[in-house]
C-alpha cells in the first residue's frame, strides 16, 4: 500500500487524541491487513472495503463518549458507525455505469468535513484502471494522492478490482455536484456525476432500529426490506477497546454449511411460530460479520430475530499476561516450557472468562519459531476465552510502539490438539525471548432478542 497513505492514516489518528485506537490501525494498513489475511476466513474484496474507509471509520463500532459531544454516524456501505463529532457527507446510493464492455460501480464517497479527505470507493471488472483519478468540483480540479486498487479476481474471463481513491479537499463542502473520472485498462474513461448529503447523526445507536440488551450489550439491527427479502445490519455498543465483533458462530456457514449446523446460527421466528436460518449478506464487513438476508416470504409479523451469542476479537491492551521469559533454541531443537501463565483483565466484561494458559513449548525451525499453547480450564461458560495471541514484550520489542512480531502470525492446532502460533524472532542473535500472551478471542452468550414490528 501506499506510504503517503499509511502516513496520513497515522496523522489524523495522532489528531484525535480523544480516540482508542485498535493496534493494527496504528501500526498500519499494511499490517492490519496482513493481520486479517491470519483470520479463519479472508476476502480481498472485502479487505479493500475495509481499509477504503480507514480515515473515516475507527473500526470497533462504538465507544465510550469522550469529553467534548459524540455523535454516531451510520456508513451504509461499510455497515459500520463513526464515532465523531465531525460533519460526514455521503453518497445516497452506489451508482453502476457500463462503459464499452466494462462494467464499473461507484460504491461510495465520502467526506470528512474536519479531515479534508475525500474517499471514492469503486469496483469493477476488466483489468486494474490507472492507479489515478481525478474529481471535479464547482471550479476545482483534484487528483487522487494516493490508492489502494487491487484485483479480485484475476481470471481472463472473470477479471475483476476494486477499491479507493483518496483525495485532498481542502474547501468548504456545500453538497455541490462532484465529478468523478478514472481511466479503465482499455484506455477508456468512465465519469461519475454526483452529489453528496450530510449524514444523519444520532445520540445513541438504538436511534437506528429495534434493539436487545444481554450482559450491558446492546445490539441494534438496521433493517431494509424489499420484496419478500429482509436485509439485517446488526450494530452494537461495545467499547472501542474492541477490534471486531462477529454475530453468530465465527466464520459464519455460508450455502450448504448453513442447512448442516444449528450452532451459533442466527434466526428468525414469526407469529406463527416459524423459523428461518438467516444467510449472511456478500457484502457484510471482514472486520465484523455484522449484514445478514432472510426471506420473509409467506412469513407473518411480527418477526423475532435471535442472536445466541457474540464472538469478539479484543484490543491487545485488554486482556494480556504479564512479560513472560523463554530461552530460544537452537535450529530443529524443541525446549519443553510446561508453564502456566494468567490473562489478566482490564474489563468487567471478562473478569469470569478462564484465564489460565499453559505454555508447552517453543520451538525453532529456521527462522521461524513455534510457540504450544493449551487451554487447562476449558469448560463451557457465559464468557470463555477461545484463543490468544503473543506478542514481543519487554527487550524483545524492536522499536518503541512496534510490539508485533514482524511479518504477523501463523496458527494452527498441533498433533496433540494444542494451539501453535509461529512468526520471526525480532532480534535473532538473542539468546532470551520476552513475550506476552494476549486473550484474543471471546464467546459471549445470549440470547440477544430483537422484535420487529
Amino acid at each position: 500500500m501506499d506510504k503517503n497513505l499509511d502516513a496520513k492514516i497515522k496523522e489524523i489518528l495522532q489528531e484525535k487524541d480523544d480516540i482508542v485506537v485498535p493496534i493494527n490501525i496504528t501500526k498500519g494498513i499494511d499490517k492490519t491487513l496482513q493481520s486479517l489475511s491470519n483470520r479463519k476466513s479472508s476476502n480481498k474484496k472485502k479487505i479493500i472495503v475495509v481499509a477504503s474507509v480507514a480515515l473515516l471509520l475507527i473500526v470497533t463500532p462504538l465507544g465510550v463518549k469522550a469529553v467534548k459531544d459524540i455523535f454516531y454516524t451510520y456508513i451504509p456501505s461499510t455497515g459500520n458507525i463513526v464515532s465523531t463529532d465531525n460533519v460526514i457527507y455521503l453518497l445516497d446510493n452506489p451508482i453502476n455505469k457500463r462503459v464499452g464492455n466494462r462494467k464499473v460501480t461507484l460504491n461510495e464517497v465520502s467526506y470528512d468535513k474536519e479531515s479534508k479527505t475525500i474517499i471514492v470507493s469503486v469496483q469493477g471488472n476488466g483489468q486494474l484502471p490507472s492507479n489515478k483519478a481525478i474529481i471535479k468540483i464547482n471550479k476545482d480540479t483534484i487528483k487522487s494522492n494516493t490508492s489502494n486498487i487491487s484485483k479480485l479476481d484475476d481470471t481472463s474471463v472473470n477479471a475483476s478490482w476494486g477499491g479507493s481513491y483518496f483525495f485532498e479537499y481542502n474547501k468548504q463542502y456545500n453538497e455541490n455536484n462532484i465529478k468523478l473520472e478514472l481511466t479503465l485498462d482499455n484506455g477508456s474513461k468512465a465519469e461519475f456525476n454526483c452529489k453528496l448529503s450530510k449524514a444523519k447523526q444520532v445520540n445513541n445507536i438504538n436511534e437506528l432500529g429495534p434493539s436487545a440488551i444481554n450482559k450491558n450489550i446492546e445490539i441494534t439491527a438496521i433493517l431494509e426490506e424489499e420484496n419478500n427479502k429482509l436485509d439485517v445490519t446488526f450494530l452494537n455498543n461495545l467499547p472501542q477497546d474492541m477490534i471486531s465483533v462477529n454475530y453468530g458462530k465465527a466464520p459464519y456457514p455460508i450455502n450448504d454449511d448453513l442447512d448442516k449446523t444449528d450452532d451459533g446460527i442466527i434466526t428468525l421466528k414469526d407469529n406463527n411460530g416459524n423459523v428461518l436460518k438467516a444467510k449472511l449478506a456478500e457484502d457484510t464487513d471482514l472486520l465484523a460479520y455484522n449484514r445478514f438476508y432472510i426471506d420473509t416470504k409467506n412469513l407473518k409479523k411480527p418477526f423475532t430475530i435471535e442472536i445466541p451469542y457474540i464472538q469478539i476479537i479484543t484490543h491487545k491492551n485488554l486482556n494480556s499476561s504479564d512479560i513472560i521469559e523463554l530461552p530460544i533454541p537452537n535450529n530443529d531443537e524443541k525446549i519443553n516450557i510446561n508453564k502456566t501463565i494468567m490473562i489478566n483483565t482490564k474489563d468487567e466484561m471478562f473478569k469470569d472468562a478462564n484465564s489460565e494458559v499453559n505454555i508447552i513449548s517453543i520451538q525453532r525451525d529456521g527462522e521461524n519459531y513455534t510457540i504450544e499453547l493449551d487451554y487447562p480450564d476449558n469448560k463451557d461458560r457465559e464468557v470463555k476465552m477461545l484463543d490468544c495471541v503473543v506478542v514481543p514484550a519487554g527487550k524483545s520489542i524492536t522499536s518503541q510502539g512496534e510490539e508485533w512480531f514482524e511479518g504477523g502470525l501463523s496458527g494452527n492446532i498441533s498433533k496433540d490438539g494444542n494451539r501453535t502460533i509461529t512468526f520471526k524472532l525480532p532480534y535473532p542473535d538473542s539468546n532470551k525471548l520476552f513475550i506476552k500472551v494476549l486473550g484474543n478471542e471471546y464467546k459471549i452468550k445470549g440470547p440477544w432478542n430483537i422484535n420487529i414490528e
